[in-house]
């Protein structure tokens, strides 16, 4: 038998080229015009064609990530690797694990993937900050401000930009040094955990991103955007569609730092174009605020995504902001407050909530009334939760119920649930039935005893969940798994297609 190391460089070649061809996924945005030039196979064309092909959605801090983990193991596996540029198109920096971080390696790793497209992630093993806060900050900021140095004559080649970082310290550094042309830049993150400055943010003026579709900022740093640098072209060309905003982490050391809710709400009503809007772990200033002008009009947005608000941050939104999205997703939140207008949304999302009480609390305050309800990862999501929910005298009932990776649903229950909302009194009858339970069989006979019951549609999944925003495990990162580049553009509705023909 042939040693590994004994293998000829071309058979390697062959290895690493499959382990590549594993990490990529067709482009769900390739228009017709790409797949008449490359034929009705155009999926299986080179996949080293990034205008076909993108990185999987995968989290880029393991040491197994590709090509990285191979070119570690010795100097003739680099050598390789390093000879085909596309397996370098995803640049990663994990700062606070590379202890032999130098100017020459940050510029080799640009450097290698030549001409192509990249996208580059700079972020951390450790989302915390140190005990020695000073020190570990300024540590960040200066391997930041090395990388972005480096980064600067590749700003053109960038399709993707994500700084996820522990320190909002650290993302100034970065804005005041980012500037120039970004023709082919769609997605930039500036992400930071802990608010260690609330100084305002200077530079990014100059930065030309007019392909740019999803954007990732602190709430400090999105709302002096908007106020002191008007003329920042990623704000003013935020109307056009599709767009996706993620406002995120900011938690100041004093409540007075905070964010007052009118600001985020002044700050979204000139924003009436997003599609997808994500806000995620932001301490506001809860001030009982209604706009005297009535509330803001989002007429575009197809999804909502809300996590770690506290108090009644989140009725506030919903009080004040005027939409009807196809998706909510809310995660980790509390449930206080009013609830004037009942929420609307074809499918909703409750990831993450431990207590029964206040999902009925929810349901009973927001009035939520749509067609798909899913419960992820609650603790809350009982029995005796759902029996109520799904059985009790409401006006509106979901006929599409989906428990993913929930506490242990008994099969009489599921059963329980499709014969009283097949009776009379019940016309809307549940359509579909979803239940994850990863690494658990189904009950003998359910499967069996659901597909009789027509036209309902029963799945019972043993494998784990796909990951989406604000419904994995509290542990999960969102900015160090998500791969905004090559996915399906948001669709207007027919009404807006049939005005633009």
């Amino acid at each position: 038998m042939t040693a590994v190391n004994e293998l000829p460089s071309e058979v390697l070649l062959i290895i690493f080229q499959l382990l590549y061809d594993g990490s990529r996924s067709p482009r769900s945005d390739v228009s017709e015009v790409k797949a008449a030039t490359y034929g009705e196979e155009y999926s299986e064309y080179d996949r080293r064609n990034s205008s076909l092909w993108r990185w999987n959605d995968e989290h880029v801090t393991p040491p197994t990530l590709f090509p990285y983990a191979v070119s570690n193991v010795c100097t003739r596996w680099r050598d390789i690797t390093t000879a085909v540029p596309a397996f370098w198109t995803r640049v990663v920096f994990c700062i606070d694990s590379l202890s032999d971080l130098t100017p020459s390696l940050v510029r080799h790793c640009f450097e290698r993937s030549q001409a192509q497209p990249i996208q580059v992630c700079v972020t951390r093993m450790r989302k915390s900050p140190d005990e020695n806060v000073a020190r570990d900050a300024a540590e960040e900021r200066a391997k930041v401000r090395m990388i972005v140095e480096h980064l600067l004559p590749h700003l053109e080649r960038c399709e993707s930009i994500c700084f996820n970082l522990v320190y909002r310290s650290s993302i100034l550094s970065a804005c005041g040094m980012l500037g120039g042309e970004a023709p082919n830049l769609r997605a930039l993150t500036l992400n930071s955990r802990v608010t260690d400055t609330t100084e305002e943010v200077r530079g990014l003026e100059t930065l030309d991103c007019p392909q740019l579709t999803h954007l990732e900022v602190d709430a400090h740093t999105l709302l002096q955007t908007h106020r002191a640098l008007c003329s920042w072209a990623l704000l003013n060309d935020m109307d056009r569609a599709p767009f996706s905003l993620a406002v995120s982490h900011c938690k100041a050391a004093r409540n007075e730092d905070n964010i007052l809710i009118s600001r985020l709400l002044a700050f979204l009503g000139d924003c009436y174009g997003i599609r997808v809007l994500s806000i995620k772990d932001i301490s506001l200033q809860q001030t009982g605020y209604t706009l005297d002008d009535g509330p803001i009009f989002l007429p575009d947005l197809r999804e909502l995504h809300l996590e770690g608000l506290e108090g009644d941050a989140l009725s506030e939104l919903f009080e004040n902001i005027q939409m009807q999205p196809e998706k909510v997703t809310i995660s980790r939140c509390e449930f206080l407050g009013r609830w004037p207008e009942p929420i609307r949304s074809s499918s909703l999302t409750l990831a993450n909530i431990d207590d029964a009480s206040e999902i009925l609390c929810f349901f009973e305050n927001s009035r939520w009334y749509g067609t798909s309800l899913t419960f992820q990862r609650c603790l809350g999501c009982s029995d005796e939760l759902i029996l109520e929910l799904m059985t009790s005298n409401r006006p509106y009932f979901p006929r599409e119920l989906h428990i993913s990776e929930c506490p242990p649903v008994h099969p009489e229950t599921l059963k329980r649930i499709v014969n009283t909302r097949r009776q009379h009194q019940h016309p809307d009858a549940l359509t579909a039935l979803t239940v994850v339970s990863p690494g658990v069989p189904a009950p003998q006979g359910l499967e069996d005893w659901m597909a009789e019951r027509n036209p309902l549609v029963f799945r019972w999944d043993s494998a784990p969940s796909i990951v989406s925003f604000g419904t994995g495990h509290r542990e999960i990162d969102e900015a160090d798994y998500r791969n905004y580049i090559g996915r399906d553009p948001l669709p207007l509705n027919q009404d807006e297609e049939s005005d633009g023909e």
